[in-house]
């Protein structure tokens, strides 16, 4: 689960049955942890976490681990479908000869990539002292670069050495629900001309935003609707590209 305090919301990344743990799991571990935490200056958030499943267990009947991933781009509200990013089964290993990753620390800044720093366990199960069979092994720690999804790929970069978006995108506003401020960002993959306009709930346009013209990558503008009574809205953000997204604000005093 992800829990925003600024929100007050909490959402799920990823559901995992808690009933895989006393097979496979080893000491100290569930079928789901080991989390850490990322974002980036775009309010992207990045989540890491170590798996463990039946079908990767070693000759012991220990679980290997994988690292997951997953991020959110409306900060904490929904989360893409998570990807096993070492993606590394040893099925039948024997001490020595796992491939058990986990224990992921994710730098608190996310730019191009994920860096993460793990262990890769050569003994599946995960207790640091006894380790069925026992038996000691080298587990040395690694660290990986993971490309972030949400950008380009880093070689593809424009002129001015900026990262660009890949698509075009109308981010939930921020905090949600929010009294009198709220940020509202986007991301657009090219130049033009850019309307974003709010709506009260009876369709009724409230005020707007932005409208001019606007280079590509990540934009962000405040609304201030301390002159606007609490209830409903509704930002559209519409380009001349023919691109056109809408999302709902919720404003309460």
């Amino acid at each position: 689960m992800f829990y925003s305090e600024e929100t007050g919301q909490t959402t799920t990344i990823e559901t995992y049955p808690d009933s895989v743990f006393a097979d496979i799991c080893g000491g100290w571990n569930l079928p789901m942890c080991k989390m850490s935490l990322g974002a980036d200056t775009s309010h992207n958030i990045f989540a890491t976490w170590t798996r463990f499943d039946t079908a990767d267990v070693s000759y012991y009947g220990m679980g290997n681990g994988e690292l997951y991933m997953s991020y959110s781009a409306d900060h904490g509200s929904t989360w893409a479908e998570p990807i096993n990013i070492t993606n590394s089964p040893t099925p039948g290993c024997y001490a020595g000869e796992c491939d058990s990753d986990h224990w992921s620390s994710l730098d608190e800044l996310v730019d191009d990539s994920l860096r993460i720093f793990y262990v890769n366990d050569k003994d599946a199960g995960g207790m640091p002292q006894t380790d069925d069979p026992g038996e000691a092994t080298e587990n040395p720690m690694r660290y990986y670069a993971y490309p972030n999804p949400l950008y380009e790929d880093i070689n593809d970069i424009d002129d001015n050495n900026e990262i660009l978006p890949t698509a075009f995108s109308l981010n939930q506003n921020y905090p949600n629900p929010f009294n009198a401020q709220t940020e509202i960002s986007f991301n657009l993959e090219q130049a033009g001309q850019v309307s974003l306009d709010i709506y009260d709930i009876t369709g009724a346009k409230v005020t707007t935003l932005v409208d001019n013209n606007m280079t590509a990558g990540y934009h962000s503008v405040v609304w201030d609707a301390s002159e606007v009574a609490s209830g409903v809205y509704y930002y559209r953000l519409t380009t001349t590209h023919g691109a056109t997204q809408v999302k709902q604000a919720v404003l309460i005093k």
